[in-house]
């Protein structure tokens, strides 16, 4: 009887560890995802300020020589 609860006990041991070192390893893993993600959010922050310069020039571009250009003839 002694066998299988010093047995239960080496093997709950044994889980918990294994278990610990998986969560200490995504845990970096996931830490590293998280900047890559910030890094990659940071560089989408930086295109949005030319974002509307280049809708603008789109726009402008598209609209030219319909009723939708501010400078059509008849406006």
């Amino acid at each position: 009887m002694i066998e299988i609860i010093f047995g239960a006990i080496i093997g709950a041991i044994i889980s918990l560890s294994i278990a610990e070192l998986y969560h200490r390893r995504s845990s970096r893993e996931l830490e590293s995802l998280i900047n890559k993600l910030k890094d990659m959010l940071k560089s989408l922050e930086e295109w949005q300020e030319y974002h509307d310069e280049i809708l603008q020039i789109i726009r402008k571009h598209v609209a030219r020589g319909t009723p939708d250009d501010p400078e059509f003839p008849y406006k």
